[in-house]
């Protein structure tokens, strides 16, 4: 089972420049099939708009992590925005001889289907539903609100009426 390692993210976070300091949204310890003390952290990072200086920012959290914890490191970027085309992945840097390449896992909330979602019982995806609609809907009416969480709630109430 995945243990938060919450209250040590403030020591990461005041390693950044003080006068922009960076807050990693989630750091777990995730340990080995085998159970043991052999662990990795997974850093989940939830991006809801935009940002061009996204991909160095998870380089910086990367080797900031890795750097203090000395532990494998995984990392996943959820993305929450409504930029079809922003889809950042990888950061590359080069200076002279020298270059670094980082990548992490993408999941991109627009690329998932509506059906999809609706058929799964998993909590997961209904969270991710919500914010797929929410999306699709934009600024949407509150009456527009209300019939998209009956349509969400619908499958786990059956007897809620249309």
């Amino acid at each position: 089972m995945p243990v938060p390692v919450d209250k040590e993210l403030c020591s990461l976070s005041t390693m950044t420049m003080p006068q922009s300091p960076r807050y990693v949204d989630k750091l777990l310890k995730v340990f080995t099939r085998q159970g043991e003390e052999d662990h990795f952290l997974l850093h989940v990072e939830v991006q809801g708009y935009r940002d061009n200086d996204f991909e160095q920012r998870m380089f910086q959290y990367f080797y900031r992590i890795r750097d203090h914890y000395q532990k494998p490191v995984a990392a996943i970027a959820i993305l929450t925005d409504p930029h079809a085309h922003f889809r950042p992945g990888s950061y590359q840097y080069s200076y002279q001889w020298g270059a670094a390449s980082y990548e992490y896992v993408v999941y991109k909330v627009l690329d998932q289907q509506e059906e999809a979602l609706m058929k799964h019982d998993n909590p997961f995806a209904v969270i991710i539903l919500t914010v797929l609609l929410s999306l699709q809907l934009g600024k949407a009416s509150d009456v527009e609100i209300l019939r998209m969480k009956e349509k969400i709630a619908q499958p786990m109430m059956p007897n809620l009426a249309n």
